[in-house]
């Protein structure tokens, strides 16, 4: 990845001013991160972060592991709050008290804003993932 400047020399002749274009060179997809915290006694929340903005922020969420409490997935949809173009947070509800392991995949669906996805079937390069355990 790499920003460019094209510069345009101005046309007096047909009344064109000189400007100039910036441009960012973008080949590398986005990778995720996940922070939540080490210990909760309750609702906590889960915040989602990508190194760069998608085209769909919130395509892809986080996924709960089975061996662990249950989690209110309507409580997750209605609580889930973008914090800015490349961060997203939702409000986690286990029904009841154990280790909660929580991840999230890059996948075809994680598109940053040139088009690069996190499709590791085509590229598995591009495979990104976190995982958290509260």
């Amino acid at each position: 990845e790499f920003p460019f400047h094209v510069v345009i020399d101005a046309v007096p002749a047909l009344g064109m001013p000189g400007t100039s274009l910036s441009f960012f060179y973008d080949t590398l997809w986005a990778e995720v991160g996940l922070q939540a915290p080490a210990y909760a006694r309750g609702p906590f929340f889960v915040t989602v972060s990508w190194s760069e903005a998608l085209a769909d922020l919130t395509a892809v969420q986080p996924v709960f592991d089975p061996s662990g409490p249950a989690v209110d997935h309507e409580t997750l949809r209605l609580n889930l709050t973008v914090m800015g173009p490349t961060s997203f947070r939702v409000l986690v509800v286990p029904a009841g008290t154990g280790v909660l392991s929580i991840s999230i995949n890059g996948t075809e669906e994680t598109m940053d804003l040139a088009g690069n996805t996190n499709n590791f079937r085509s590229n598995t390069k591009s495979r990104t993932g976190a995982r958290v355990v509260v």
